[in-house]
């Protein structure tokens, strides 16, 4: 899953700031309003889950001349029912084989009919038509099955769209209101679109102002909380925000089970924050010129938090699992680092974690498929394919409360 670039200046920020974006004052009670839904408390859970069993299968990845992965950062990873897999990354979407044959590729750069500038994303609808979201110009460019250019379509931006993704054949819009001041109270939904121009809202929730203006909330900056979703394109979304594990499932567009811990967020290392507070002095390296900067500077240093929220990414996948990316430091016996991902049904029930290389993001979990974006030591991207032993939600039922 993509999610929409930071704004340019801010971008040197992203990488250092994305596991320590918070607030102070979040607290259980900001994240809903009202009507109240089902609390599950799981003070436990980074005690007592069970790790999963992953099962490798293959590793697929774009065909090079050396037969070596390609360099370019993959953004996105589906698997068909032929078996073969559809990997994109910034600049091109391909279908791959099993061997990391190119069966086809889909468009190519350009801004004509069939061509996407920046490759953001890529989802498929039930229909099998391919959607791709070419971000520089916010467009959705639509293929058949043997990437055949159908109809290029242009998003509807919501004023104050802070977020955005193709999920399901629908793109998926985080909307955050405006305020006088950044941090003050405001509305946050989550919005559906098709591209036939159809819309519903997935999730309402209270957050806090990005923006003074409106017109673009600036996206993953160390400044103001960040708000870490997932859906499912239909009807059930899942809403983090602030530092606590915390999240809300919504279905229908209301809120149904509150899940959270207690276990307290982590504090930003004194290390960590001296680095941040040296790319917002030094902006790319060396000091900046610019008129009025330094007390900019001085304002945003101000605003580095002094904890990372509990949560820092989620995913919903089609066989109805939620996984959280934690940011409790995970202590292996292996000499690769690893991270946690906490894995819970849609009715809020904690099916147990996997551990996955830091840099790995969760593309796709098809019944007992797991597709995961992860790197090699050179940096080449490819996605692992897993057999995930799990037991899987009953799709389609809600448990009684």
């Amino acid at each position: 899953m993509s999610r929409l670039p930071s704004i340019p200046l801010l971008y040197v920020c992203v990488a250092l700031f994305i596991a320590c974006t918070g607030t102070e004052n979040s607290g259980a009670a900001s994240l809903l309003e009202s009507p109240s839904p089902v609390v599950r408390d799981v003070a436990d859970v980074y005690d007592s889950a069970s790790a999963l069993q992953l099962y490798p299968i293959r590793r697929v990845c774009f065909e090079r001349d050396d037969a070596a992965c390609a360099y370019q950062r993959l953004t996105s990873a589906h698997l068909l029912r032929n078996g073969n897999i559809i990997l994109a990354d910034e600049s091109s979407v391909r279908e791959v084989d099993s061997d990391s044959r190119v069966v086809r590729t889909f468009g190519r750069q350009g801004m004509g009919p069939g061509e996407m500038r920046v490759v953001g994303g890529v989802t498929i609808a039930p229909d099998g038509i391919v959607n791709v979201l070419d971000q520089f110009g916010f467009r959705i460019v639509q293929f058949d099955s043997v990437a055949k250019h159908v109809q290029t379509v242009n998003a509807v931006l919501s004023r104050g769209t802070a977020d955005m993704d193709l999920v399901a054949g629908k793109y998926i819009q985080v909307v955050l209101g405006s305020a006088p001041n950044v941090g003050d109270p405001v509305e946050g939904r989550i919005i559906a679109r098709s591209v036939s121009g159809d819309s519903s809202t997935l999730a309402t929730f209270a957050a806090h102002a990005r923006s003074t203006t409106g017109d673009y909330v600036e996206l993953g900056t160390p400044f103001a909380p960040q708000v870490r979703w997932g859906v499912d394109g239909e009807s059930t979304a899942v809403v983090s925000y602030g530092l606590p594990f915390e999240f809300v499932i919504f279905k229908g567009g209301k809120p149904q089970v509150r899940v959270r811990s207690d276990v307290p967020p982590l504090a930003v290392t004194a290390g960590a924050r001296d680095s941040a507070v040296q790319r917002l002095r030094n902006p790319g390296g060396r000091p900046s010129n610019a008129p009025g900067y330094n007390t900019q500077a001085d304002a945003k240093v101000a605003m580095i938090p002094s904890h990372r929220p509990s949560i820092l990414r989620i995913e919903l996948t089609e066989n109805d699992l939620i996984w959280l990316r934690s940011a409790v430091p995970v202590t292996s016996r292996s000499a690769d680092p690893k991270v946690r991902w906490d894995v819970f049904d849609t009715d809020g029930g904690r099916r147990g974690y996997v551990l996955l290389q830091p840099s790995a993001a969760i593309a796709e979990s098809k019944g007992d498929t797991l597709l995961v974006i992860e790197r090699d030591a050179s940096d080449r991207h490819y996605v692992a394919v897993y057999r995930l032993d799990v037991q899987l939600p009953t799709v389609g039922t809600v448990r009684s409360r």
